[in-house]
């Protein structure tokens, strides 16, 4: 998927901003056009590292994006340098 249309989908789910003409995307959006991009599954510490945020916050975010917006995501668990993390794709 490209960015642009990974982007466009995260924009119909999660409304960005707009002021003065310029979008803002908050990190649920952010999260889910990087997921939607990725071709393959992203580990949380990815996720973390692509939006400048921490490994608990992509958490909450992930969390509010399927109690909040139905956002289903398929999820495995993967170890990253000795640490289990979370996977997820779309």
């Amino acid at each position: 998927m490209t960015k642009n249309y990974a982007q466009s989908m995260a924009d119909s789910v999660v409304s960005p901003t707009t002021r003065n003409g310029k979008k803002f995307r908050n990190q649920k959006n952010q999260i889910l056009a990087f997921i939607a991009g990725s071709s393959s599954f992203a580990s949380t510490s990815a996720i973390a590292k692509a939006i400048g945020a921490s490994l608990t916050t992509v958490g909450a975010r992930v969390s509010e994006l399927r109690s909040n917006f139905g956002v289903n995501f398929k999820t495995v668990e993967v170890n990253v340098n000795g640490s289990n993390q979370t996977a997820y794709s779309l």
